[in-house]
């Protein structure tokens, strides 16, 4: 089945955004698992492109919503915590995150396959649906 490019299919999405862009720095949804999570955090990246597409649509080029979403500063992240998974909804701005400087002795800009793709803290995913009942 095809994807939905109507607004309406998404109202979820836009109502769980508006509710983080209201708050202070954003907010977390409790998931059942992590596929639900996963799903739900899909749904609303292409609930923003349907924002970003209609807001082309309606603004002139030049225009600062033009292509762009007042939802593009959401950061969608998932977690797993104690008491489950979580989708959180942060405001980049309220992100806190140190920046380093690469050095050439790093590897990661001469491609030498030090860099693992991974990064620090950074959504959780088990491996087996065994794993993911142990860890909980």
């Amino acid at each position: 089945m095809a994807k939905s490019n109507s607004r309406h299919s998404y109202q979820d999405c836009f109502d769980l955004l508006d509710l983080a862009l209201g708050a202070a720095k954003g907010s977390r949804i409790k998931i059942v698992d992590h596929s639900a999570a996963v799903h739900l955090r899909s749904r609303i990246h292409y609930a923003r492109q349907i924002d970003r597409d209609d807001n082309a649509d309606v603004y002139a080029e030049g225009h600062p919503l033009h292509n762009r979403s007042p939802y593009d500063p959401i950061v969608c992240k998932i977690k797993k915590e104690r008491s489950g998974w979580w989708l959180y909804l942060v405001k980049s701005d309220q992100m806190e995150y140190r920046t380093e400087e690469t050095g050439e002795d790093d590897g990661v800009l001469q491609g030498s396959g030090r860099d693992s793709g991974e990064v620090e803290g950074e959504e959780e995913t088990p491996s087996t649906p065994k794993e993911e009942e142990r860890r909980a």
